[in-house]
């Protein structure tokens, strides 16, 4: 039988009347208010309602069914209201939970309910807001060490009065926490940076260098969680990542990274070699199943390994592990990035402290060279002015003069072993590097090979990085598979491709590289140069040409280079 439900607030003539009038199939059930009406039309299966006047609803929830203190109590911030003498009178659930005092808190003042105090605090929000009619906003920690935000916000009256004030309240205690955590970071970095050089200065090099990495050891295990550390520095160079600082490590895993060589490269050498070469931190949550471990293992849990950067350029990586897998987060992470930078500059200054010791004791060494062997320093100048002077000497010469230079080296060799650090002694006067020409990658291309080697030195000792190409194909090969180069030096005559086909090549592929082309005097049966000129080609050494001419083409060709590449941007 289907229902209806009727509400009677009181004696209602006209609602008696009408439920008399309803068919006997119905059956009338009487509700004591429209709550509970409400209720029964959701659980009962009813019909409908029939109310009085009197019973209409005069709150939103007897409508929606949506109770609003029950809304308030699912929010996550604690909400109350406090009138002008700071007591609570009016709190949902989560902000009653946020205070340590128990039982009855409505009437209470709220300083007493957070703070334990006897009287608002010094630069309560609420007072504040209460004086200025503003909102104000405060962080402070209760009494059970956690951190709570608090804004008040102002309830005015018809004439613009504050009346009373509603706290919005969150709990803040992991913010407070990374902000703690990274300013405990910076405070830590600063100290690494910072050496007390009084006490540095009664120290050996060595002693120095352990200082340093013990400090960086320190201030590591300190900051974060973990079970072992290791450092390895980018031999630029030869591109290798060699272990400076490893410790947690046990003897046979310390001989494995002693041995292990470990390149900046994407593919094939972890995910050391993944950071070094793309700059970019890796989060390794589970080496059991990580696609960048080399060898999935049980060994350890999880590491982070961020890159060491000095000016924006990778020097080094630097990995923390725990055994746990998933120890750390994507905070952990950015706390590890930030300390990292610190360690560069630690690990900088270390380097610069060597340096320094190297150089003083390279001028002692150089001294007593200079005052012993006199008569040695100048038969190793002239074959050095011989050999350098004009590129382009036949094989023969080149090979004598290299074995004269060989045996001299000898005789200097037993010279400096009689200064404590047995540096080799540079005999020919050094020149300021040409700033230019510093970390430029270039490739030489000659069929000779004691051309190759003779300009490749010559370059190298600029501070360039050098490679070498024997064939035209090579050449070509090269250029299409490796970084690009910085500038591109190549003989006219060369095997399997010549010099006119590797410079169209080359402008094909890239049409702002500098390429400079080498030929001996009046040697140019194919015409190479007049048709490589045709398509741009700009400069040209003719064999033999003297190092000083090498050098300023080279540089010439690099700023020209530069400012063609600016231009087509």
């Amino acid at each position: 039988m289907p229902k209806l439900i009727a509400v009677k607030s009181k004696e209602s003539p006209g609602l008696t009347k009408l439920l008399s009038a309803i068919p006997g199939d119905y059956e009338v059930v009487v509700a004591a208010d429209m709550n509970e009406a409400l209720k029964a039309l959701r659980e009962d299966g009813a019909e409908g309602i029939i109310a009085d006047r009197e019973s209409l609803p005069t709150r939103p929830e007897a409508v929606t069914g949506v109770d609003p203190e029950t809304v308030l109590n699912a929010v996550q911030e604690g909400m109350a209201v406090v009138d002008d003498q700071f007591r609570i009178i009016w709190a949902n659930e989560v902000f009653l939970k946020s205070g340590p005092t128990e039982g009855d808190v409505l009437g209470m003042p709220c300083y007493r309910f957070l703070h334990g105090r006897s009287e608002p605090c010094l630069g309560c929000e609420a007072k504040e807001t209460f004086a200025t009619a503003r909102q104000a906003k405060r962080v402070h920690q209760n009494v059970d060490g956690n951190y709570w935000e608090s804004v008040a916000s102002p309830v005015l009256n018809e004439l613009g009065e504050v009346v009373q004030v509603v706290l919005v309240t969150r709990d803040v205690s992991e913010r407070v926490f990374l902000q703690s955590k990274i300013e405990s970071i910076y405070q830590a970095g600063n100290h690494l940076a910072s050496l007390d050089w009084a006490q540095v200065s009664r120290m050996s090099l060595d002693e120095r260098i352990e200082h340093i990495k013990q400090n960086i050891v320190s201030h590591t295990e300190k900051l974060l969680v973990l079970d072992s550390i290791l450092i390895r520095q980018l031999d630029e160079r030869t591109g290798e990542l060699k272990p400076i600082i490893y410790v947690g490590h046990s003897a046979e895993e310390e001989g494995a990274i002693r041995k292990a060589k470990v390149l900046a490269q994407r593919e094939g050498h972890g995910i050391t070699g993944y950071v070094a070469v793309t700059g970019q931190s890796y989060l390794c949550r589970d080496a059991s199943t990580d696609p960048l471990i080399r060898r999935h293992t049980t060994e350890f849990g999880s590491q982070v390994t961020v890159p060491l950067k000095l000016n924006d350029r990778v020097v080094g990586t630097m990995a923390i592990r725990s055994a746990r897998p998933w120890a750390y987060s994507v905070e952990d992470v950015k706390f590890l990035e930030i300390f990292a930078n610190f360690v560069a500059t630690a690990l900088n200054t270390a380097n610069l402290i060597r340096l320094e010791h190297d150089v003083t004791h390279g001028r002692i060494a150089e001294r007593i060279a200079h005052e012993i062997s006199n008569p040695i320093n100048a038969v190793m100048n002239d074959v050095y002015l011989l050999l350098q002077e004009y590129i382009g000497h036949d094989s023969n010469t080149i090979a004598k003069l290299k074995d004269i230079e060989h045996n001299v080296d000898r005789v200097k060799e037993l010279i400096t072993h009689i200064t404590d650090e047995g540096r080799p002694v540079t005999v020919v006067q050094r020149r300021v590097e040409d700033p230019v020409l510093k970390g430029k990658r270039i490739l030489v291309a000659d069929d000779d090979e004691a051309i190759r080697e003779t300009m490749s030195d010559i370059l190298a000792k600029d501070g360039c990085v050098v490679e070498t190409a024997g064939d035209g194909l090579e050449v070509i090969d090269m250029i299409d598979h490796r970084q690009p180069y910085d500038l591109i030096l190549s003989d006219v005559k060369m095997p399997k491709k010549d010099g006119y086909e590797i410079y169209s090549h080359i402008r094909g592929r890239f049409p702002h590289m500098p390429v400079i082309l080498m030929t001996a005097f009046g040697y140019d049966p194919k015409h190479s140069i007049v048709q490589a000129r045709e398509k741009g080609l700009e400069v040209v050494l003719f064999k033999p040409f003297k190092v000083t001419k090498l050098r300023k083409a080279v540089h010439d060709a690099l700023l020209a280079g530069r400012e063609a590449q600016r231009a087509s941007e």
